[in-house]
């Protein structure tokens, strides 16, 4: 099975809970320790393999442009605008990459930290990050898993039951070009409909439900990462790393 080398990042958003820090920029460029968001996960794509990163921007693009221009990386990277940033979601931000992308390739939310090495099982298709959910930590979206650690369903614009045991999406994904084909013609459909204020997560949570596509889990248990939308989840990672990852690639 041959190797994913591509990546898409939606950074569009306007960032609205990480404020005043997204004033004066984009959240992808917000720093942790001095280092870009952005800049970690391109380091993390270089260091799988990938070889070529697309963007898709919104507010404050012209940064992120500058960002890129200024930045040695040894991916291809492009950038594609959502015009539509300040009014939409992100679905409507993934759907701009139908303009570029109609091979195989890993999706990263732009808000992300983590390790590195948790990129590696990505560069094959149809994977899912997970981690067991913990209602107490989490929130968002989450999925129950089948037989062969396969997603059977997934709870994106519906309160999940309790009685299941779930998991809770780590928002990294990789699609081949044939789910991101039925991704695509599925927001498609609710961007027709006027839905463009809901989560790309749900065009595939309804390709998971009616189990036409297999996405299989990677489990993030035991993987560091963290997700930033707010000032207090900065000190948390700040604090996490300080901790745990003084002098690895992590912490620098």
């Amino acid at each position: 099975m041959p190797c994913i080398r591509t990546a898409v990042i939606p950074a569009a958003g306007l960032g609205r809970r990480l404020r005043p820090l997204t004033d004066s920029r984009p959240k992808c460029l917000v720093e942790v320790d001095g280092v870009p968001l952005l800049e970690r996960t391109i380091h993390a794509l270089e260091q799988n393999g990938f070889e070529r990163l697309v963007l898709i921007t919104g507010y404050r693009a012209e940064d992120i442009r500058k960002f890129i221009a200024c930045h040695n990386t040894s991916l291809q990277v492009e950038t594609v605008h959502s015009a539509r940033y300040d009014v939409t979601n992100n679905i409507y931000s993934l759907w701009q990459a139908r303009t570029c992308v109609d091979e195989a390739f890993v999706l990263i939310e732009s808000d992300l930290i983590f390790e590195p090495s948790a990129l590696a099982p990505f560069t094959q298709p149809n994977r899912i990050a997970l981690e067991a959910f913990d209602p107490m930590l989490h929130s968002g979206s989450t999925v129950v898993l089948g037989n062969e650690n396969r997603a059977t369903h997934m709870y994106v614009e519906e309160a999940p039951p309790h009685n299941e045991t779930l998991y809770k999406t780590v928002n990294i994904y990789s699609f081949s070009a044939s789910t991101w084909s039925k991704i695509r013609t599925i927001i498609a459909r609710r961007i027709d409909n006027g839905r463009v204020n809901c989560y790309h997560e749900a065009a595939l949570a309804e390709l998971v439900d009616a189990r036409a596509v297999s996405m299989e889990a990677v489990d993030f248990s035991d993987m560091w990462w963290d997700e930033i939308d707010t000032p207090e989840d900065l000190d948390r990672v700040k604090h996490e790393l300080q901790q745990a990852f003084s002098g690895s690639s992590l912490a620098s």
